[in-house]
């Protein structure tokens, strides 16, 4: 199933010395933990103030299963 997981970043503070670690590190460990193979796209959308985002657009694996919300049971005559 894909599945997208957004994650943002202070794009001003990633090009500071000593600070690209901090700041791109949750995207590396995210990409390092799903597999590089598995990514399907990246969309980057940069927002005025400095503020990234990165949408990543995954394969997880598993089989497609629909949400279908289920009837409430009843409960007696009335309901």
């Amino acid at each position: 199933m894909i599945k997208i997981k957004v994650i943002s970043l202070r794009s001003l503070q990633a090009s500071e010395p000593n600070q690209e670690d901090k700041e791109l590190g949750p995207i590396e460990n995210f990409i390092a933990q799903i597999g590089y193979e598995n990514i399907r796209d990246i969309k980057v959308i940069y927002v005025s103030g400095g503020l990234t985002y990165y949408h990543i657009l995954y394969e997880d694996g598993l089989p497609y299963t629909p949400y279908v919300e289920e009837e409430p049971k009843k409960k007696g005559i009335f309901g």
